[in-house]
């Protein structure tokens, strides 16, 4: 986002690459390429020689969008590490989700309050990942009716929702719809019992059989 917006402008809308239709939200870029303005041009982004898209594959403005709430979640995460037990640290009252709203609208309330909580200080990490990995959630049931939040000593909830500290993205598919969330490396064994015992409905990113999985390279 540009600079001659303010910090609290930025800490609502910073991530959000907005065409000139003006969309409030961020658009899903199903193009697989990109127009040139000339044959340099385009020589000049293949050549990573310009900035700017030249596949899909290899990037777009979606997934631009979506490493920049990766980066601020793995910023955030690495904060709360040592607060107590991983169930109660990374769910802070300060990020609380609103109640009964479309999971959408949920996940940007909580990474618009995370945003500015992280205020001007932040630093991406040279790993984009953090050393962490990317798990999904499929919030439809089946649900493992408390197992996973019983195995995980508490990371997942009765529902087997991750904490929503972790939450990067809220993904629409035309086959089903899914929560993205990063696991930081002191909870992978949590993770991994909970995805255990819920396997209808938790699962490492990797392994989901998911388009995301093809789209971001990391």
């Amino acid at each position: 986002m540009s600079d001659q917006f303010g910090f609290d402008t930025q800490a609502v809308r910073a991530g959000i690459h907005r065409s000139e239709f003006g969309e409030h939200s961020e658009a899903l870029y199903l193009t697989s390429s990109f127009v040139f303005r000339s044959a340099a041009q385009a020589a000049a982004r293949f050549a990573n020689e310009e900035p700017g898209y030249v596949y899909s594959r290899f990037s777009n403005p979606t997934v631009t969008a979506f490493q920049e709430r990766l980066a601020e979640t793995v910023s955030w995460v690495g904060r709360r590490a040592a607060e107590g037990s991983l169930g109660e640290a990374l769910r802070s009252p300060l990020l609380a989700p609103p109640p009964a709203s479309p999971w959408p609208e949920t996940l940007r309330a909580v990474a618009e309050k995370r945003l500015a909580q992280l205020g001007r200080s932040w630093r991406r990490t040279l790993d984009p990942l953090g050393g962490g990995r990317l798990m999904v959630y499929f919030p439809t049931p089946p649900h493992s009716r408390g197992g996973a939040r019983a195995i995980s000593d508490g990371f997942f909830d009765d529902r087997d929702t991750p904490p929503w500290d972790t939450w990067v993205a809220y993904v629409e598919e035309t086959s089903r719809s899914y929560l993205v969330a990063w696991v930081p490396p002191f909870a992978f064994a949590q993770a991994s019992a909970g995805i255990g015992a819920a396997g209808r409905s938790l699962a490492w990113l990797d392994k989901a059989n998911v388009r995301l999985s093809e789209k971001v390279r990391l």
